[in-house]
């Protein structure tokens, strides 16, 4: 409607310093119905916008009516507004900080104190010192080795070898670590380091 008036608008403004003949008469008739129906449909749409923002209402649940205090039992809040008896709580100003029970010992310290956690896929692991290898008669030094000397606990899974004291004799350690102190003396002395 709009690109319409403004065609017959601008073929008006061409013949007007022309002629004023029944043409121009013609088009200025046009134009003036036009501007009538575009005036119309704009107030149309302008109504239907007004209705539109009257109906407009909060979203369900996004707003409450206040308490009113002092307004009785009728309130439905009860003689004392929600506060319950005289005390600190019916003051205001009253705060309370997260977790306060008034007093009394708070659940949350009455509950036995937690000391780390457990770790439940936790491997445990025989320990045994170069110094303590020199002192045993075996060629090889293997946890299966040491369970079946009973020098390692049944439970354990891996084997891991540290570096406190000498060795002199060449054995190969199968182990699941070994510090590198530890490779360092056993391969000086002859020996030979297998990660397992």
């Amino acid at each position: 409607m709009s690109t319409k008036l403004a065609a017959v608008s601008k073929s008006l403004r061409e013949l007007k310093y022309k002629t004023a003949s029944a043409e121009v008469k013609n088009l200025q008739k046009e134009l003036d119905e036009l501007d009538t129906v575009f005036t119309l449909s704009r107030l149309t749409e302008l109504t239907i916008l007004a209705n539109k923002i009257n109906n407009l209402k909060p979203a369900e649940g996004s707003t409450k009516k206040s308490k009113r205090f002092g307004r009785g039992r009728a309130s439905g809040h009860g003689k004392t507004s929600c506060r319950g008896a005289n005390g600190e709580g019916q003051r205001a100003g009253r705060s309370s900080k997260r977790g306060f029970e008034g007093g009394q010992m708070p659940s949350y310290r009455q509950m036995p104190k937690l000391k780390g956690f457990k770790i439940i896929n936790k491997i445990k692991y025989a320990e045994i010192n170069v110094n303590a290898i020199e002192r045993l008669s075996l060629e090889e030094i293997s946890l299966e080795t040491l369970k079946s000397a009973k020098k390692a606990h049944p439970s354990t899974e891996g084997l891991r070898v540290m570096g406190n004291g000498e060795i002199k004799r060449a054995v190969t350690v199968k182990a699941s670590y070994v510090t590198p102190s530890a490779k360092e003396k056993i391969e000086a002395a002859g020996g030979k380091v297998e990660l397992v």
